[in-house]
């Protein structure tokens, strides 16, 4: 049936000395419901005790039937699994806050809508993309599922290419398939404007696009915003995701060339990566596909790619409602003269050359630069143009009295400046604390001051020189560490670590 199931309770019972799993399930069709299971542990089973029944819920002490025997039902957990495809949990976030939009997917009508999570604290959130319900596709009896591949790309801008335009990393992916949903659960760092991209391969040569809904689940507040989206950034995203979730394999003669195939739920991609100092052509042929829908129409395409550059080939989607489907996609290399100079999906389609991915971006020694980062230094924007965005802060309160050393001095407490601190400062204090705690200090912080300074309690001058240069190391790793591209927490861990590592040796 085009349609889902409830599931009322799961049970495991003791029927002749052995356990059996049991789910009881409803029709939403409710009492009209023009049949029900007829298997065992259905309506007429003769596996059934007036015992388990009754402990069941299924009658009554009187032997009155609680539910209608036509659209509530138990099964064997085995038989579930035998004649259900899947099962959904829904996920309840209890107390998050929730933002929901709706955006039009890439088609033959142009590249579509995307969002703009804007994320002030570090958070964890759920995304979820629903698919558009329509009442022609909605379930009549015998109807075939009319779902498309859907997907998402979690991106954030990370400056400019070569080609000067915006280049993004991606964050997080979920690959396309034909469930009425899809989602990626992740943990977005603080300060940032994130880029969500819903992709769909299968509707790219179709006039008759079709809308999305987003929905996004976050502990801390978030903002989203509906912008329109552009083929570069479709681009990227497909490419982004192929590379994470795809398989690869260089080429036997030319190792700068490298293939790249994503095998999804809903189709396959295949991407190819030029490193080389001259351009290639790339034959790809997926004749033997069946039930499938190419991003180009044709199954067979010749195309080049440009020295260090990548571009998506050739993309397929399974069709809606295809009773069996499969995809294959071969690559070989041809030469040049092959492939056409020019070619019109170089800039309108998902099919246009990308900056090569700067591999610096995954071991963190290419920073994130100062105008993206925009709430940790509270001056950049985000890239669509917006205002500035406030800097997250934490509120302090008032700087305690100076307090007295056993050497009979007072420790002046610096004038404090600042009321309000970033994320980095408060992680970067507690670091401080912890590396001078497992130093056999006595872990007093008098007041925490980034802008001037930790000032300590010492029982001498010599512990004061120490507790110093153990403030200086823990600073200049904690600042290392994000520069990095370390989340403020995991940085100040590493800094205490490593601080009170090396002030132990050289004791």
């Amino acid at each position: 049936a085009p349609h889902a199931y409830g599931i009322l309770d799961v049970r495991e019972v003791p029927v002749n000395s052995s356990t059996v799993r049991l789910v009881k399930i409803r029709n939403p069709w409710g009492q009209i419901a023009p049949r029900t299971w007829k298997g065992k542990w259905g309506k007429d089973s003769d596996a059934w005790t007036p015992e388990l029944q009754k402990e069941l819920g299924v009658i009554n002490s009187s032997g009155v039937l609680m539910d209608d025997p036509m659209s509530i039902f138990w099964m064997a957990f085995e038989d579930v699994k035998e004649y259900f495809s899947q099962v959904e949990i829904c996920r309840v976030h209890l107390g998050w806050n929730e933002v929901r939009g709706v955006a039009w997917l890439a088609s033959a009508l142009g590249p579509g809508q995307a969002f703009d999570l804007t994320v002030q604290y570090r958070t964890n959130v759920d995304i979820a993309v629903w698919q558009e319900r329509h009442i022609t596709r909605e379930g009549a009896l015998g109807a075939r599922c009319t779902n498309i591949d859907v997907g998402l790309a979690v991106m954030r801008a990370r400056g400019s290419g070569d080609d000067g335009f915006v280049q993004y990393e991606l964050i997080d992916y979920s690959t396309r398939s034909f469930d009425d949903g899809v989602s990626v659960e992740v943990i977005l760092e603080g300060g940032y404007v994130y880029r969500l991209v819903p992709l769909c391969m299968g509707l790219l040569l179709s006039s008759e696009p079709r809308q999305v809904t987003l929905a996004v689940h976050s502990l801390q507040p978030v903002e989203l915003r509906k912008v329109d989206s552009s083929w570069r950034e479709v681009a990227s995203a497909a490419c982004n995701g192929t590379q994470k979730r795809g398989k690869r394999w260089s080429h036997h003669r030319y190792p700068d060339l490298t293939y790249w195939h994503q095998f999804e739920p809903g189709g396959c991609i295949f991407m190819v990566e030029n490193r080389s100092s001259r351009s290639v052509a790339v034959q790809a042929d997926a004749s033997d596909s069946a039930g499938c829908i190419s991003s180009r129409g044709d199954f067979g395409v010749v195309a080049r790619v440009p020295p260090q550059r990548r571009r998506i080939i050739l993309a397929l989607a399974f069709s809606p409602g295809c009773a069996r489907a499969s995809a294959s996609i071969q690559p070989q290399l041809v030469p040049l003269e092959m492939g056409p100079s020019e070619d019109a999906s170089d800039s309108s389609s998902v099919h246009m050359c990308l900056p090569l991915v700067p591999t610096g971006w995954r071991d963190g020694s290419i920073p994130l630069p100062l105008q993206f980062q925009a709430l940790h230094s509270g001056s950049a924007t985000s890239n669509s143009g917006s205002s500035p965005l406030p800097a997250p802060t934490i509120s302090r309160g008032p700087v305690p009295a100076p307090l007295p050393s056993p050497a009979g001095r007072d420790l002046e407490v610096p004038e404090q400046r600042a009321t309000m601190f970033t994320e980095d400062d408060v992680e970067l204090a507690e670091a401080i604390r912890l590396s001078l705690a497992s130093q056999g200090g006595s872990g007093r912080m008098a007041k925490a001051i980034p802008s001037s300074g930790l000032s300590w309690c010492g029982s001498s001058p010599r512990n004061l020189e120490e507790k110093a240069r153990l403030e200086k190391r823990t600073k200049e790793l904690f600042a290392t560490f994000r520069h990095q591209g370390m989340a403020p927490n995991e940085a100040a861990a590493r800094a205490s670590e490593e601080a009170s590592r090396g002030n132990t040796g050289a004791g």
